[in-house]
């Protein structure tokens, strides 16, 4: 627990375990590596998040979100933003600057959190960029 300038101590982040991605050139395939169990830490400090939440606001969880029942899931996913930005990394369409043919189409694009949930924004680029890509590349 780390103090903060919040009501009482805060937890440190569990830094989360990444997944690594290979390319088989034969196959032309991108696969992923990725276990459930490498989500454990994220999963553990969005709880941990939550859990703060509820106690210093005198809230619980809903019950009707995850289905069955359950509290909180570790079956979702979150929204990773940021690591190829827009207009950085990429032009203002998602192409990656010196690498013709490369373009980023997700949440990577996005600097950091806009405040919701980002997926109507992702989802906006991807849409825009696509159109610019097809329109422009092909």
């Amino acid at each position: 627990m780390v103090p903060g300038p919040h009501r009482g101590p805060r937890r440190r982040r569990a830094v989360p375990n990444r997944g690594r991605f290979t390319y088989d050139p034969a196959a032309d395939r991108l696969d992923l590596q990725w276990t459930r169990a490498q989500a454990a830490p994220s999963v553990a400090a969005a709880k941990g998040l939550l859990d703060e939440v509820n106690a210093a606001n005198g809230t619980t969880y809903r019950y009707d979100v995850f289905g069955g029942g359950r509290a909180f899931a570790d079956d979702f996913c979150y929204h990773p933003l940021g690591g190829a930005v827009l207009d950085r990394v990429t032009d203002g369409h998602g192409r990656v600057h010196g690498y013709p043919n490369l373009y980023v189409t997700d949440g990577a694009l996005v600097p950091g959190s806009p405040g919701v949930n980002p997926f109507v924004t992702i989802t906006a680029l991807a849409e825009r960029n696509i159109a610019h890509v097809l329109a422009d590349d092909l």
